[in-house]
């Protein structure tokens, strides 16, 4: 005869009954944890206050005469946007024997996209003449001025009238360099041949 399955059961179990199990909590220990949240949250919004107005009592301070000087906001050295170029004529002639220069000219077709006054065009360690604007139509436009900011290697031409958003202009210069070793911009260098000669 077989043994019944509640017998079985029993062995398996050893006696142990189940219960419902989890985590039991006294009202006493979640008191006590509560008290201790808002403890700590005291803490740090007290101290955060306190902080924060020892930093405006130092800011309202005057500044100590060992201090630096503040330094001036960086300048900006990006063109402005009021005009964008379509496309660019270069000529360049080097002059390879005696003094390391060139000669060039360029005309540069822009569109204005916002209306302006002003033509500014990065430029460094040029000699630039014969500087002009012109309309689409042909008409050069008249110019007060242009002055080179060499240390933002900017060149900035001033018209008398602004230039209309949305239309075309062309920018047209002439220029001398020179063809420095630096390698940086146009420049020149110098490699030995086959026969041993430098060139």
């Amino acid at each position: 005869m077989s043994p019944s399955t509640e017998y079985l059961d029993m062995d398996r179990n050893e006696g142990v009954s189940h219960k419902n199990r989890g985590l039991f909590v006294s009202h006493r220990c979640i008191a006590v944890c509560v008290v201790l949240v808002v403890a700590a949250l005291a803490v740090v919004v007290i101290s955060t206050k306190m902080l924060t107005e020892r930093a405006d009592q130092a800011a309202v301070e005057s500044p100590s005469e060992h201090q630096p000087p503040a330094k001036p906001p960086p300048k900006n050295l990006r063109l402005p946007r009021s005009l964008v170029p379509v496309h660019y004529d270069v000529e360049l002639k080097p002059t390879l024997e005696g003094n390391f220069t060139f000669a060039g000219s360029v005309a540069i077709l822009v569109k204005c996209a916002t209306a302006t006054s002003s033509v500014t065009l990065h430029v460094k360690d040029l000699n630039v003449s014969d500087v002009s604007v012109s309309e689409a139509a042909g008409s050069r436009m008249e110019h007060d001025k242009y002055d080179e900011d060499k240390s933002l290697q900017f060149l900035v031409i001033s018209l008398k009238r602004p230039l209309a958003a949305g239309s075309n202009y062309t920018i047209r210069m002439n220029f001398v360099g020179s063809l420095n070793d630096d390698l940086a911009g146009f420049y020149r260098s110098s490699y030995v041949d086959a026969s041993g000669r430098k060139r």
